[in-house]
């Protein structure tokens, strides 16, 4: 059976993208374990715009009570992963989703049958160095995309960006079909916010790291265009050595 549970990625790609925020906070320990939580919240205007996309094509979505997060699917990936345990759900409203989790080994946090998924995270060690790195690109993404059931839906087909787009084109379509949505709002701006936040906290002093920022010496932060995320014409680095 395919696997698959993605603590930096897994809001974002069950709710097919789309105007929300997502913010990833790590702990690490050494030797790969650590504890996580993940806050992801999703724009009322994307909201609204969803909620009709889904009462029109997909006859189990309930307008009257929308549910945007697939709490057993989740709860189910986190139960298939030995690397990673899954303390606390909770859906305080309905477009926001936090989770708490404890982390085995970092570089098993994914799991998928398709090894270009895998090298999604790795951690390698050199002595007392080691090193996490997340490596992103169109082919690695797309492989966690096509063992999704939920991405074989018309509403996530409406969703995502037409292959070979570009994050101006994703954009300028997101854009037209908010439009109607965004009332006094600029979708522009609530596009530009829609990202990944991700924080990591290393056991040892922060040695380099690339594709971030030093919050201080021992911890990074990584920002993750959610735009850009689904239409990478060059791949994305980041890494941390401590």
């Amino acid at each position: 059976m395919k696997k698959i549970c993605s603590m930096v990625f897994a809001a974002v790609i069950l709710l097919f993208a789309g105007a929300c925020t997502v913010r990833q906070d790590i702990t690490l320990q050494a030797g790969g374990a650590g504890t996580a939580s993940l806050e992801a919240e999703l724009h009322p205007v994307f909201m609204e715009y969803y909620a009709d996309l889904a009462s029109g094509f997909s006859s189990s979505f309930d307008p009257e009570q929308p549910r945007f997060f697939n709490a057993a699917a989740i709860r189910e990936a986190f139960h298939r992963n030995a690397a990673l345990r899954l303390d606390s759900l909770q859906t305080p409203s309905p477009g926001k989703l936090v989770l708490r989790f404890h982390i085995t080994d970092i570089s098993g946090a994914i799991k998928n049958e398709d090894k270009a998924a895998q090298n999604i995270i790795s951690r390698t060690q050199n002595g007392n160095r080691e090193t996490l790195a997340i490596r992103l690109s169109r082919s690695n993404l797309a492989s966690l995309l096509k063992i999704i059931p939920e991405m074989d839906s018309p509403v996530a087909k409406m969703l995502l960006p037409p292959e070979g787009a570009t994050e101006e084109d994703y954009a300028e379509h997101l854009a037209w079909a908010l439009e109607d949505y965004a009332k006094n709002e600029k979708i522009e701006d609530i596009l530009k916010a829609s990202a990944i936040y991700l924080s990591i906290r290393t056991p040892r002093k922060i040695l380099s790291q690339t594709g971030g920022s030093l919050k201080n010496e021992n911890e990074a932060g990584f920002r993750i265009s959610l735009p850009g995320l689904f239409t990478l014409e060059k791949a994305l680095e980041y890494s941390v050595t401590y």
